[in-house]
């Protein structure tokens, strides 16, 4: 029994012993600055200086003229950028048919004719006609034709016609006599495309009217005067 209680003594002794140590240990930890804690053995830390900016000005210099070397860019023109979008959306409408009428009656409307000149007979243009024609077509499209008529628009037979083709070949056409079913006085001339001339001569061959140039057109088909209709008419 006493040497139980002498056990139980020695273990409070050293338990008492045990705290006494913790608690000088942990006071001796908590009195010591972080610095020397945390230094280590045989490091000699270096001190780091930062050299703060005084509030003393510097020195001010003179302002320096910069030469003004940028040349401005054009701007785009805000007219030149509505024709571009302007463009871009047009929408083009389909071409409008042509009709042969469009054709320009170059020679045969009374206006395109030459002067008379003094002459015997003056040249003239002549509508579409299917009853004077040739082939019985209003206004064919391989023929010169028309009419050589007296002061009194009656048809005159026997008359010829001079024309020169587009090779040059000089050729005549006499009208047509009254028994002719398009009646005295009427001529036609077989012609392809091309510049045919054309001028009414005498008995002698001797020119009485001014030189017609007709472009042979394509098929009339609409009215008024017919491009490859030339009449000659007698002055009074």
């Amino acid at each position: 029994m006493q040497d139980r209680s002498s056990v139980i003594a020695i273990v409070v002794i050293l338990a008492i012993c045990c705290l006494g140590a913790y608690v000088a240990v942990t006071g001796y930890l908590n009195a010591r600055p972080p610095d020397a804690m945390d230094a280590t053995p045989g490091i000699q830390a270096t001190p780091l200086v930062i050299n703060l900016p005084t509030d003393v000005p510097a020195a001010t210099k003179p302002p320096v003229a910069i030469a003004n070397t940028i040349t401005p860019l054009p701007m785009p023109s805000p007219l030149g950028a509505l024709r571009t979008i302007t463009a871009a959306v047009t929408v083009q409408a389909p071409p409008a048919t042509i009709r042969p009428t469009s054709v320009p009656a170059t020679a045969t409307p009374a206006s395109a004719m030459p002067g008379c000149a003094g002459m015997s007979f003056c040249a003239q243009g002549g509508n579409a006609d299917t009853t004077l024609a040739p082939q019985g077509i209003e206004c064919p499209r391989n023929y010169v034709w028309g009419r050589v008529v007296d002061n009194n628009a009656k048809g005159i037979a026997g008359y010829r016609v001079a024309y020169t083709d587009p090779i040059g070949t000089n050729v005549f056409a006499e009208t047509k006599a009254a028994n002719d079913q398009r009646g005295a006085g009427a001529y036609d001339i077989p012609a392809n495309s091309g510049a045919w001339i054309l001028w009414l001569v005498d008995a002698n061959g001797n020119r009485i009217s001014p030189r017609v140039t007709v472009n042979m057109p394509p098929n009339y088909q609409g009215t008024g005067a017919c491009p490859s209709r030339v009449d000659f008419v007698q002055q009074k």
